[in-house]
């Protein structure tokens, strides 16, 4: 606080607060100090403003149809709106601003999005042979909108609007992100006696975030097992459940945001004049990120379900893993997004009824492959080694 001779805090009268120490030397008789100087959090509690309100709304619609021989056809669907306004001042009277006059903010977010899935199932039993079947569609799609400017030299603080300050200074800016996904998959399960099983999918995904040439991926999963403890010949009395299983199956990923594999450039003010300068160097070779993980193991239930567990051992390798390849500044760029190599890693895991023991990756190996768009090929490989 800024106080008299007598120790007295000082009252502001513009604002109508407690007069605050600012460290500014161009109010209170030149007071001044060396830390944080035209700035004091508590009083920008009071004098400045920040306020959001917007909407919320998540719909969900479903339908299933149920189909003559064994067939049922479902659509679900969902969509999300979210929208927002925000609204913010700092003040005339003190700190960065109030050479200014002041400055009023005003933003507003949108953020649109749907998902649309149909699927047409099939199950039928023949004696003890039991068999389904799924064949689906999926498509997302999410828009993001935003505005945001502002303005100084404002008129009354109380007012948060752009047109309540006259000073545009041509800060202002907008943007539109769009992002969709479409999938087309199947899958099969079969089962003999509750004893043997069997299952296989299959999918097809498109992303918006690579280049048309490279935007779809492919990834399967097929897995089995056996229930030892239902054959005939199988008889140990106290082994309840006795059951042997392995499956390997592959999923992708696109987690990389827009527009990368475009060059990109900012738009800029040059004294008035329009000129472009170098964003990111864009890719058009890179594509999904794939995940393929083996798991075979044996559970097991003993002694009348008293004691159960199981083994199991995991093999999962990253493949195409999408990284930023930074770049020197001569090049103009900061660098780029690509495919960089392989990534494996091995797990074992024990269970024994609520006790639970995990064996951590031993071995990883991670290679970067060579850089593409021209750019001078440089090859690494890291080598990493966790025991624990």
């Amino acid at each position: 606080y800024i106080r008299d001779a007598q120790g007295n805090i000082l009252k502001h009268e513009a604002s109508g607060i407690q007069a605050f120490d600012y460290g500014d030397p161009r109010q209170y008789h030149g007071l001044s100090r060396p830390f944080m100087q035209l700035a004091n959090p508590l009083s920008d509690t009071y004098v400045n403003a920040n306020k959001t309100n917007g909407n919320t709304f998540n719909g969900t619609g479903s339908i299933d149809i149920t189909l003559p021989y064994g067939f049922r056809l479902s659509s679900n669907n969902n969509v999300y709106v979210d929208e927002y306004r925000g609204q913010g001042s700092t003040n005339p009277w003190f700190g960065s601003y109030a050479s200014y006059n002041g400055m009023i903010d005003v933003s507003h977010g949108r953020t649109f999005s749907y998902n649309l899935q149909q699927l047409l199932n099939w199950h039928q039993t023949y004696g003890q042979h039991d068999i389904e079947a799924m064949v689906g569609h999926e498509y997302y799609r999410r828009r993001i909108y935003s505005l945001a400017g502002h303005n100084k030299n404002m008129f009354d603080p109380s007012i948060l609007e752009l047109s309540a300050a006259v000073n545009t200074n041509s800060i202002a800016t907008s943007n539109v992100q769009d992002y969709n996904t479409e999938g087309f998959f199947a899958r099969a399960q079969y089962n003999y006696a509750e004893r043997y099983f069997a299952q296989a999918s299959f999918r097809r995904d498109g992303s918006s975030y690579f280049h048309p040439d490279n935007r779809w991926g492919n990834f399967w999963s097929v897995g089995g097992a056996w229930l030892m403890n239902k054959e005939n010949w199988f008889d140990v009395s106290w082994i309840d459940e006795l059951k042997v299983k392995a499956s390997y199956g592959e999923q992708g990923n696109d987690r990389i945001g827009y527009y990368n594999y475009i060059t990109t450039y900012s738009i800029d003010n040059s004294n008035g004049a329009l000129a472009l300068s170098p964003l990111q160097l864009g890719n058009k070779s890179i594509s999904w990120e794939k995940s393929g993980e083996f798991n075979a193991g044996i559970e097991f239930a003993l002694f009348k379900n008293r004691l159960r567990g199981g083994v199991e051992y995991y093999y999962r390798k990253t493949s195409d893993m999408l990284s930023w390849f930074s770049l020197p500044a001569s090049f103009g760029f900061t660098g780029y997004y690509d495919n960089v190599g392989d990534m494996p890693a091995v797990c074992v895991t024990q269970r024994t009824g609520n006790l639970r023991r995990r064996f951590h990756p031993l071995y990883s190996y991670r290679q970067q492959q060579n850089f593409r768009h021209g750019i001078p090929a440089a090859q690494n490989a890291d080598h990493i080694m966790d025991r624990r």
